[in-house]
């Protein structure tokens, strides 16, 4: 499955609508990006982007838009978000606006696992389910021992990161993919999904094979800031190939 990752009121709010009537056809899920003013975990496009919407429109404003965008679409809808977005616009305010709009997933892109342990609680109360980031380039080792702790405080969603993976020779990326299902046999009950960095279509016909969710993010963002006069054709298709 293919998960596009897209950012409220990006490119503009004209092309967000088109963006979202859109993939309202052939896709099921989305991640979406809620922008914050020191994204130092994100790559060069996300950050630009993300700095450029917060000059634009303020966190709440992001936030009602969003609300008012997909209160009544069909989108399983994927948050990512940096906790100090969540300081920013209030604990409460934020898992309400959750709530309100029945999200199951957020990915908190800051938090190590000592305070994701802490927020256990309250996510469950809001019927909340945890995705963890690992990166790709870690040595299996340490990616087993941090799955071992997800599992222990009951977090079954795992996504790799893959940016310093992604753009390697095609013989690579099939040989961290095959350790990666070495892991995967370890821990059957895990869902995996793979993404950052994701940019070529032979990646991604690669990846298919060996990952049931795949997130494309910055590679279809970038078509909007490169070329804007064919920016949302490019995107189609790109997206369109990618299904194939």
């Amino acid at each position: 499955m293919i998960i596009p990752f897209i950012i409220p009121l990006f490119p503009s709010r004209y092309l967000f609508l088109k963006i979202i009537n859109y993939l309202k056809n052939d896709f099921k899920n989305i991640e979406l990006g809620i922008p914050c003013n020191n994204p130092y975990m994100d790559g060069d496009v996300i950050k630009k982007i993300y700095i450029n919407i917060l000059k634009k429109y303020s966190l709440p404003e992001l936030i009602f838009t969003i609300v008012k965008l997909f209160y009544n679409c069909n989108f399983k809808i994927i948050i990512v978000i940096y906790y100090d977005s969540v300081i920013e616009l209030g604990k409460k305010f934020f898992y309400n606006f959750v709530k309100f709009l029945r999200i199951k997933k957020i990915i908190f892109v800051d938090l190590p696992v000592i305070y994701l342990k802490k927020k256990i609680n309250l996510l469950k109360k809001y019927k909340i389910n945890l995705i963890c980031l690992i990166p790709i380039n870690l040595k299996i080792k340490k990616i087993l021992n941090n799955i071992k702790i997800f599992k222990k405080i009951k977090i079954y969603n795992i996504y790799f990161c893959g940016s310093n993976f992604t753009g390697k020779s095609n013989k690579n990326i099939v040989k961290s993919c095959k350790k990666l299902m070495k892991i995967k046999k370890k821990f059957k009950k895990i869902n995996y999904i793979y993404g950052f960095g994701v940019k070529k279509k032979k990646e991604v016909v690669l990846l298919k094979k060996f990952f049931k969710n795949i997130v494309i993010g910055s590679k279809i963002l970038e078509f909007f800031l490169i070329n804007k006069k064919n920016s949302f054709l490019k995107f189609k298709n790109y997206l369109k190939k990618c299904l194939k």
